[in-house]
């Protein structure tokens, strides 16, 4: 019997979506959890009358969730075979409901932190989750960084079992031999190198140019490393320090890393560009390159200061950045990135295949009088005022990216540390005509819209990690769990649905939101308010508390 399938997405388990997995787009939009019960978020279901069942045709194995164990409520859940206590479990994501979870620990005078793996949901009004291991007391500092780091990334594991594979065979070469200049340009230390910049000078004046990025695709895509890359999805930071990457250490900081000094298989972007000219429309090639030196922003200008007066002008002429802002070596990186991503988007798009990143357009947001000449305010609103980022297919009828002012954009960069971009390398290779191309793993991977889906999730999972993590260290640092701080409204919460205020706090240079009801208070108001971490909240969109000062 033919059953539609729908990827079932949600943000709190309330309000629900119904997605169709063979097109992406939403077919039906429900309200309540009665209708899903039964099933989880990230589930592929079918439709029986008004209710969701779990697909026959596609087995679910939801990643481990990090939450709470509430062992201080008075009332338990039953007993497990062994005659352990089940309580409460509530995730820290609130897309998902409260689970049921034995725990033997004998101190009920703290809540837990812990990893749990879905059981089942046959019965009862909660599903049933297996106690992984407990992180530490809720409330603790370091035990709370530790669950948001996992939250991040749930299925990372210290050290994977991957085997190595075997090498590939060596592409057409940059080679210094025949006069080319490469290096990449990286914070200090860094050792998941994924990009390359090249260039060679012509007889003519002009340059031939060359922006790589680590070919590790073939590397993993015939390795379980590929399946395991699926489902950590990204890398996770903190304060600019891996402390998740999505591959092991021996594939993101060596074999795939392009380590100054060695060959290494690239996918490069390659165009001819003559000093005081746009760049030509280039073309993708599979290469092999030897990079010559690593450089870091802040030594290169004075290390190798005749190629960073060759890059700051093909900056320059890019035309991304002003020519001011080309003096900059991050904005050499970034002008670099944007026209790789830029034109990888386009081959992904007219192949109808891959993963793009689009943006919608930014909401209105009032910058009071008094702020007008903060620069600050002004260029953080820049970037975030806009809705955030997110990945769409290749077919979408919505792809553009509003603050690249592109029609199509994606992830293709960082191959190392993004699914996303390893994933479009594949496509890549596939429009270059490899024998072993993506199409020969679509069968161990997720329906293209369920894979966006399960990104997305990392993303944003990814960004609240930074977040939380930020105001964690906040309130630990301060000494105290009640701190203060000040900010100004620069939006009302009238037309608000969750009556939140954004505030512009520039000791941070952040934008907070402020759930109030008090709808008085007006756009430009200088605002003294406090914040408090409340541990017996279930996930962090409600734990961390802002009140105005008492």
């Amino acid at each position: 019997m033919y059953r539609p399938a729908y990827l079932l997405t949600t943000k709190n388990y309330m309000h629900f979506s119904l997605v169709d997995i063979s097109t992406g787009e939403t077919a039906h939009t429900f309200e309540g959890a009665a209708k899903a019960k039964g099933c989880l978020p990230g589930q592929i279901v079918y439709l029986e009358g008004e209710q969701c069942k779990p697909h026959p045709e596609h087995p679910f194995s939801p990643p481990p969730l990090v939450g709470v164990i509430h062992l201080r409520s008075r009332t338990i859940y039953g007993m497990t075979a062994r005659n352990v206590p089940i309580y409460l479990f509530y995730p820290l994501d609130s897309s998902y409901p409260p689970f049921r979870v034995g725990c033997s620990e004998r101190d009920r005078s703290h809540n837990r932190l812990a990893i749990v793996y879905y059981d089942n949901w046959r019965d009862g009004e909660f599903p049933r989750a297996n106690l992984d291991r407990v992180i530490g007391t809720a409330g603790a500092i370091p035990s709370e960084i530790l669950a948001l780091e996992a939250a991040a990334s749930p299925s990372w594991r210290e050290k994977p079992h991957i085997p190595l594979p075997t090498g590939t065979e060596p592409a057409a070469a940059i080679d210094p031999a025949d006069g080319w200049w490469t290096a990449n340009i990286d914070p200090e230390g860094c050792r998941d190198i994924d990009d390359t910049i090249s260039y060679k000078s012509c007889p003519d004046g002009s340059y031939e140019v060359a922006i790589s990025i680590a070919n590790v695709y073939e590397q993993i895509a015939t390795t379980p490393l590929w399946s395991y890359a699926q489902r950590t999805a990204q890398t996770v930071y903190d304060d600019g320090r891996a402390v998740r990457p999505m591959l092991p250490p021996q594939y993101s900081e060596d074999r795939c890393s392009l380590l100054p000094g060695q060959w290494r298989d690239v996918v490069s972007y390659m165009f001819t560009w003559r000093p005081g000219s746009a760049p030509t429309e280039g073309v993708f090639k599979r290469a092999c390159l030897f990079n010559q030196q690593s450089y870091s922003y802040d030594t290169i200008r004075a290390l190798a200061p005749e190629p960073s007066a060759i890059l700051e002008r093909l900056t320059a002429d890019i035309g991304l950045c002003s020519s001011e802002e080309a003096e900059d070596p991050h904005k050499w990186v970034e002008s670099f990135m944007l026209i790789y991503n830029r034109s990888a988007a386009a081959v992904l798009k007219a192949a109808g295949d891959g993963i793009l990143r689009r943006q919608a357009k930014p909401a209105d947001v009032v910058i009071p009088a008094d702020l007008e000449g903060d620069r600050e305010l002004a260029s953080f609103i820049e970037r975030t005022a806009a809705a955030p980022g997110e990945y769409c297919m290749a077919t979408a009828e919505q792809t553009e990216h509003h603050s690249l002012a592109t029609t199509a954009y994606c992830h293709a960069s960082s191959p190392i540390r993004r699914f996303a971009d390893l994933y479009n390398q594949g496509v890549l290779l596939k429009a270059l005509g490899h024998e072993e191309s993506i199409e020969h793993l679509k069968p161990s991977t997720p329906p293209l819209p369920v894979l966006i889906n399960t990104l997305n999730v990392h993303s944003k999972g990814c960004k609240r990690f930074e977040r939380d993590a930020f105001f964690l260290r906040w309130l630990d640092g301060e000494g105290s769990r009640i701190n203060r701080f000040s900010g100004t409204v620069i939006s009302d919460n009238s037309a608000h649905p969750e009556k939140k205020l954004r505030i512009w706090v520039p000791a941070w240079k952040r934008i907070v939101s402020w759930r109030t009801t008090d709808t008085t208070i007006q756009i430009g108001a200088h605002l003294d308010l406090e914040m408090y971490l409340d541990i017996s909240q279930p996930n962090w969109k409600n734990r961390l508390v802002i009140r105005k000062c008492q």
